[in-house]
């Protein structure tokens, strides 16, 4: 039986998520793992227009998600790796209650300064309101706030002080990861 894996990569506005994610697929395809990256905002923007701000959308999105995460899975792709808003159980749940996938995720939490990250949005032509410097800040304390220190089962990294392909090899070297697949074939 193939190894199989999901990977949750979890953030704030410009921790580095979408970043990380397509660099640890790409690592995962070239060792020769079948990896597909899914992006909750792009699935919440099928769904309705930015501002993204309806929590019903966002509650559909974490379910497509699923949906899509256990149809990866089930046809042969052997690590899904999902990156977006997965802050705490509510923004969570809809999601591990949709997924039929009988595994445990690996949950990667990515933590970002207001600095950092206001430097990373305005290097982003594609960003709108995230640039707003007011926006950014209150986005990165509702997401300190909502940070559970209980959680032990994530992986909580520092993407200020560690690069995206750093922050890959932390990922790959995790020993929750290794748990879940062979990492002599990682």
């Amino acid at each position: 039986m193939p190894v199989q894996a999901l990977i949750v990569i979890n953030g704030p506005i410009a921790a580095g998520k979408s970043t990380v994610a397509q660099a640890l697929g790409r690592q995962l395809r070239q060792n020769g793992h079948p990896t597909a990256v899914v992006d909750l905002d792009e699935l919440y923007l099928m769904m309705n227009a930015k501002p993204m701000s309806d929590s019903r959308t966002w509650h559909r999105a974490r379910r497509a998600a699923a949906a899509l995460t256990d149809c990866f899975l089930s046809s042969g792709i052997e690590i899904v790796v999902v990156e977006g808003a997965f802050w705490d159980e509510s923004e969570r749940a809809p999601f591990l209650d949709a997924l039929t996938w009988s595994g445990s995720p690996l949950f990667v939490t990515l933590l970002v300064s207001h600095d950092v990250a206001y430097r990373r949005v305005q290097g982003d032509s594609g960003r709108s309101l995230s640039r707003s410097p007011d926006f950014l800040r209150r986005n990165n304390e509702e997401f300190a706030a909502r940070l559970d220190p209980r959680r032990a089962t994530d992986v909580v990294l520092d993407s200020d002080i560690q690069t995206p392909p750093q922050l890959v090899t932390t990922i790959l070297d995790s020993g929750a990861l290794t748990e879940q697949l062979d990492i002599t074939t990682i």
